[in-house]
């Protein structure tokens, strides 16, 4: 293993750093002024190496792949591998490599892509990892990305100090039981509607979705979102509501303010579901508002698919 004395393309490769006035380093960053800037804490908690670290769990380099280097950095030892090989084809060289050494494929949790609530009109692209799990060792994670200057795998351990994680059957156990409690709310959100932020809008966002954040109680589901927009409250609610309709879902009442707007609408999806939806929007500083959607539901009894993504 040897730690590098010069690490810039390697940095470079990883974190596409620039300084505050936008001025990029150029071929080469010095390790130790590396070492600073993406020590997050100032503890000394990171180290670049040029080859593959010895704690990082052994493997035999499958043909196709040639070693970038590694690195400790907050707890985690990422090894990074450049190929020519598709995402497909490189994925399944590397999972088959670690299998020989005892790791078992580990199921990947993919919740549902956000199409309902608040979304943004552009396409979201997700990437997924791969994962491996080890009883002794944990679990170790494989990323693929193509970039400009080729194709790279990132293989991230995320246990590097010991298995204090449980066998990789009790890990299983603890990410069903997870997902069965979210179960109910992602059923129920299918069926809020979907309701698109103006293009020219500076989305804020609150949670993991793109919609904002996201909570669920027996019979109803909330999202909210803080957004920017030159609109005036007016037309800021009909933008929403004019697409609320076009769902099918039918008026129940709206009152519209200088500085507060409500709407509730009423829709039955299926024979015995009944449901009444109600936006909120608030204007909360000059272009900057605050919006909420509650579903409430009368008949829902609860389900949804769990979504699982092997490579």
């Amino acid at each position: 293993m040897r730690k590098l004395g010069l690490a810039g393309a390697f940095v470079a490769l990883i974190f596409g750093l620039s300084s505050a006035a936008d001025t990029e380093f150029q071929d080469v960053i010095p390790v130790d002024v590396a070492e600073v800037l993406f020590d997050t804490n100032l503890r000394g908690q990171l180290e670049i190496y040029s080859d593959i670290a010895n704690d990082f769990p052994s493997f035999d380099l499958p043909s196709g792949f040639s070693v970038v280097g590694s690195v400790y950095q907050m707890n985690m030892l990422r090894v990074v591998l450049r190929t020519n090989l598709d995402r497909d084809s490189a994925t399944q060289l590397l999972m088959a490599a670690f299998e020989q050494e005892n790791w078992q494929e580990f199921p990947t949790y993919m919740p549902p892509s956000q199409d309902t609530g608040f979304v943004s009109p552009a396409a979201v692209v997700i990437t997924t990892n791969s994962s491996l799990c080890h009883d002794g060792q944990g679990r170790l994670s494989i990323h693929y990305a193509e970039r400009d200057s080729g194709n790279y795998v990132s293989l991230g351990r995320y246990n590097s100090f010991g298995n204090q994680q449980g066998s990789c059957a009790s890990q299983l156990a603890q990410q069903e039981q997870s997902i069965s409690q979210m179960n109910f709310s992602v059923g129920l959100r299918q069926y809020m509607p979907r309701m698109e932020v103006p293009d020219s809008d500076a989305v804020r966002q609150r949670g993991p979705y793109i919609g904002g954040g996201s909570s669920s109680s027996n019979n109803s589901v909330e999202t909210e979102i803080n957004l920017s927009s030159d609109l005036a409250i007016s037309e800021l609610f009909t933008h929403f509501t004019d697409q609320i309709i076009a769902q099918g879902w039918e008026i129940d009442s709206e009152i519209v303010g200088s500085l507060s707007a409500n709407g509730n609408w009423t829709k039955s999806p299926e024979p015995d579901i009944n449901l009444v939806g109600a936006l909120s929007v608030l204007k909360t500083s000059d272009s900057n508002y605050e919006l909420k959607f509650r579903l409430i539901a009368d008949g829902y009894q609860g389900g949804g698919a769990i979504l699982w993504n092997i490579n």
